[in-house]
């Protein structure tokens, strides 16, 4: 669980980012006032930015009705992570930007796991649902046994009936950027490049563990 101080570290936070400061130099200032773990100051780095930057990302933002019809690029581990962590009622964190990201990962290494391949299965049940033109799922190569999370993604999208592939990369979210579609990550380098988003892991967040999204009430 988030202490109080965290919220009011990332009130601060905000609040400089927003009157145009570094953000290195705010994280500075309010890690020190708050005494922030190492792991609260990388919650924070992750979940708030400048107003400028998060309204550009809300308004590429697709809703899950918008999404019938598109072709998605699902960048694989960010997204399963974040489901990952819905399932087994991790802390989740909804950044200003509106896009939910995991805190597990700061703490631990992306690993295909019993869980993961869950999380991908009811990923793509729920793209059944919302139904895409195609998918591709991205992951990264380098990830230990990435391979079966590539060929578990193409078997499950078969079963399901839902067009689409899975491909391996050496970066993930280089080629989630290059390809054409609607990008599904909360990857931060992505969501300032690719030219339309979807929150695929926040939505799915919201229908699993509604209840252990933390939202920070920021303002500028």
């Amino acid at each position: 669980m988030l202490r109080k101080e965290f919220e009011e570290a990332a009130i601060d936070y905000f609040y400089l980012l927003s009157r145009g400061y570094n953000s290195s130099s705010a994280l500075d200032l309010v890690t020190a006032r708050y005494q922030l773990t190492k792991f609260e100051r990388l919650a924070l780095y992750r979940s708030i930015y400048p107003p400028e930057v998060a309204e550009l990302r809300r308004s590429k933002t697709l809703l899950p009705r918008q999404v019938r019809g598109e072709e998605l690029i699902i960048d694989g581990f960010n997204v399963l992570t974040v489901v990952s962590s819905a399932l087994m009622g991790e802390q989740l964190l909804l950044g200003v930007d509106g896009f939910v990201r995991d805190l597990s990962s700061l703490r631990r290494k992306v690993k295909v796991t019993p869980v993961l391949l869950s999380s991908l299965s009811i990923t793509v049940m729920a793209l059944a649902r919302l139904k895409p033109s195609e998918v591709t799922f991205v992951f990264d190569s380098q990830i230990s046994r990435s391979a079966l999370a590539s060929t578990t993604a193409k078997d499950l999208l078969r079963n399901f009936d839902v067009k689409g592939t899975a491909i391996l990369v050496r970066k993930a979210d280089k080629t989630s950027i290059e390809l054409k579609g609607v990008v599904c990550s909360a990857d931060s380098v992505i969501l300032d490049r690719a030219e339309r988003l979807f929150d695929l892991g926040g939505y799915l967040a919201n229908i699993i563990s509604p209840e252990n999204i933390f939202s920070l009430h920021v303002h500028g």
